[in-house]
């Protein structure tokens, strides 16, 4: 069944080829290299391996001669029993594998060590807070001036690693509200469960230390002058980072949906250069960071100025005329500044390549605990 991986071959697929992709991964809903536990980087030699290991104990080969058989009468569970045969033939054939990987445009670390994945991560992290905190005092700069982005940013770095602990606080909370709720519900319970940390941790790289942490934290209930419990406070800046979440909620949603569906019609038409490249492009991490960049950028200047503005006011400010004060005084360039949503763009690169690293890592502690028992 194995092919020379070298092998150049460009022949278009067959209509019955395709057909056959698009039953083994029931319309693009299942991976192929997790149907047949195998790590996406391995090469055709590493399939063809893993199959004669498995067909010694399984007999793929006699099950599958067994289903052409004219009397044989199909059973429950020959349907995933036929994907994973089908799975093994496009996956050991050079010119079905590269069709298949442009299909799902895959990328992780399997085939990295564990302590590649761990220093990479501490790099992104860093890179990370590097675009993170750009991104929040671009987004406070007053008038286009990026005086306060020049002359607070290293001050601000240093400060944004004291609101670590209280991002990491929340990951505890995560597998709960997964484990009750569908996972983009869950995301959006837990941000709004934790607004306080969302409030907190910009405002630690915009006001500290001229307001200590204490004073932050009181912030959200406390009216600057009279010192007394003002909910409204904490009213309106939650409402706003509510309408916040849903909507970017809304765009992750609509990407995806763009991605699947542009995904789905190349899978019908695998010899058609414009779906490759369309999947190749709605797939691609720089594409969705950009488009998600520029459509939440007028939303999260709204957000970062708001907050400042409500420590500094008696009672928050009314949001409407809050975003008009802000195209009027700064102008619509503001919501659309390059230099943040460039920042931007970054940080959502290294949030997207964290989010497969941790899930890699976490892979690679659940294998290991595996073979110590």
């Amino acid at each position: 069944m194995a092919q020379n991986e070298n092998n150049n071959d460009t022949t278009p697929l067959s209509r019955e080829e395709i057909d056959d992709f698009i039953f083994a991964t029931d319309e693009g809903k299942i991976n192929l290299y997790k149907l047949i536990d195998i790590s996406p980087t391995s090469s055709v030699a590493d399939v063809v391996s893993h199959y004669r290991i498995l067909n010694r104990e399984y007999k793929y080969d006699l099950i599958e001669r067994g289903m052409k058989q004219e009397n044989y009468t199909y059973q429950e569970g020959d349907d995933l029993l036929l994907r994973v045969i089908l799975a093994f033939k496009i996956l050991m054939d050079p010119r079905k594998k590269a069709k298949y990987d442009s299909l799902i445009q895959s990328f992780d670390y399997c085939g990295k060590s564990s302590t590649f994945k761990l220093l990479f991560y501490a790099s992104l992290f860093l890179v990370g807070r590097v675009c993170d905190v750009t991104y929040c005092l671009s987004d406070i700069a007053m008038n286009g001036s990026y005086k306060l982005l020049k002359d607070t940013f290293k001050q601000s770095f240093i400060s944004s690693f004291r609101g670590v602990p209280f991002t990491w606080s929340r990951i505890p909370c995560q597998d709960m509200f997964y484990s009750v709720l569908p996972e983009n519900m869950a995301d959006i319970m837990e941000s709004l469960v934790f607004y306080p940390t969302s409030y907190f941790i910009p405002m630690l790289l915009t006001v500290y230390p001229s307001y200590s942490v204490m004073s932050i934290l009181k912030s959200l209930i406390l009216d600057p002058e009279t010192k007394q419990l003002s909910w409204t406070r904490f009213y309106y800046g939650f409402t706003v980072f509510a309408v916040r979440q849903f909507y970017l909620l809304g765009i992750e949603e609509s990407l995806n949906l763009l991605r699947d569906k542009v995904k789905n019609r190349y899978l019908h038409n695998l010899n058609s250069k414009f779906w490759q490249i369309s999947n190749r492009i709605c797939s691609s991490f720089l594409f969705k960071s950009l488009v998600f960049s520029v459509l939440m950028s007028p939303i999260q200047v709204v957000f970062h100025q708001y907050q400042i503005s409500a420590m500094t006011h008696k009672t928050a400010p009314n949001v409407g005329t809050f975003i008009k004060s802000i195209y009027y005084g700064q102008g619509l360039s503001k919501f659309f500044s390059p230099f943040s949503i460039i920042a931007a763009i970054g940080t959502n690169i290294v949030y997207y390549h964290n989010i497969i690293l941790v899930d890699s890592i976490r892979d690679d502690l659940k294998s290991s605990m595996k073979d110590d028992e």
